[in-house]
């Protein structure tokens, strides 16, 4: 097999010119115990049954991530970042995230359970398109500095800090779906956070976001004083073109589902159940659906607050989230989106 251009490192264990795996023979990265893994530049590759910190993967394709054991992490939990393509992250455990913030308090802001994008090499290219008129990326740029392609399936994420799954900046095509989410603490966004309010002008990105139960999510407070600090800590929180369906949202400090400036590209909302939402009354807006841009949102007839059917869909949700038993290493994305594109949406 001939020396590519894979890098990883797995612990304190670093290799460069690895080969790619293929789309009939993936490689496999499996059964370690370490701190830290990431591999950048690779394709083809299946990380599988390991326990780690903190897991990232830059400038690669093709890769699934599964049945890992994941959490302590000083930063976030799983990033994929800059240059990143065809990822399906399914059936992990992520906890206990941002354990930076009681060692320095100015950095409780990282943390997150899942992270796709890369703030800096993002930052960089808005301030670059902006100056230029607010034109759109090139395919080119887009494939240097964003993440596309992702399906984030039947993970257990809890006691995170910040958000549990955040696409950034130039992240397209996301589906996140049958994830239980609970007991995170956050700040400025929500438990799922989708898009940036600065990106309004950018090409939609064609999130989905379905059948989710995330519950018992608090704002962030001051580990100093311990005054709550912060303006969202919703349960989901978007920013940009998505599809929000059969959610399940329980007892989080914000409002259930959150927009925010969503001014160009057109929100679908429908079947999503929210209980117990702003219940500790300390941040504005509180409530089933809040934000601004309400104007571009589609809200469906069942977009409620609905306890009498919490009982029912909490049992169905949970049940989505276990140990994966597909092997087929291509499962998932496709069929996934197919199916949440199918779903009905009523006129508002």
């Amino acid at each position: 097999m001939q020396k590519g251009e894979c890098h990883q490192q797995l612990g304190g264990e670093s290799t460069d010119g690895l080969p790619d795996g293929t789309a009939d023979n993936y490689r496999i990265i499996s059964n370690k115990n370490i701190g830290y893994m990431a591999i950048r530049g690779c394709g083809y590759y299946i990380i599988e049954n390991n326990k780690i910190k903190q897991l990232k993967i830059e400038n690669s394709h093709h890769i699934i991530i599964r049945n890992n054991e994941i959490g302590n992490a000083q930063y976030e939990g799983v990033s994929v970042r800059r240059g990143s393509r065809d990822i399906q992250i399914l059936h992990n455990t992520i906890q206990h995230t941002g354990g930076i913030c009681s060692e320095n308090p100015s950095h409780c802001q990282y943390g997150e359970g899942i992270y796709l994008g890369d703030g800096q090499a993002s930052g960089a290219l808005l301030k670059l398109l902006k100056s230029q008129g607010n034109r759109q990326p090139t395919d080119s740029e887009m494939q240097q500095v964003g993440v596309k392609r992702v399906l984030i399936k039947g993970n257990r994420i809890h006691h995170v800090r910040e958000e549990a799954i955040e696409a950034k900046l130039f992240v397209e095509d996301v589906v996140i779906e049958d994830n239980h989410i609970s007991h995170g603490v956050n700040a400025y966004s929500g438990a799922i956070t989708v898009g940036d309010h600065m990106q309004h002008h950018l090409r939609n990105t064609n999130h989905i976001i379905r059948n989710n139960y995330i519950h018992d999510s608090t704002a962030a407070k001051d580990p100093a004083t311990g005054k709550i600090y912060g303006s969202s800590a919703s349960g989901i929180l978007v920013n940009i073109g998505s599809t929000i369906s059969n959610n399940l949202i329980e007892r989080v400090h914000g409002c259930g589902i959150h927009f925010r400036n969503p001014i160009k590209h057109p929100i679908k909302v429908n079947h999503n159940y929210v209980v117990e939402a702003g219940r500790n009354n300390e941040i504005t807006n509180p409530g089933i659906v809040c934000g601004s841009g309400l104007d571009s949102v589609r809200l469906g007839a069942d977009s409620v607050n609905a306890s009498d059917v919490a009982v029912t869909l909490r049992k169905r949700l949970q049940q989505r989230v276990g140990h994966d038993s597909i092997k087929n290493a291509n499962y998932g994305y496709d069929a996934a989106r197919a199916s949440a594109q199918a779903l009905p949406f009523s006129n508002p």
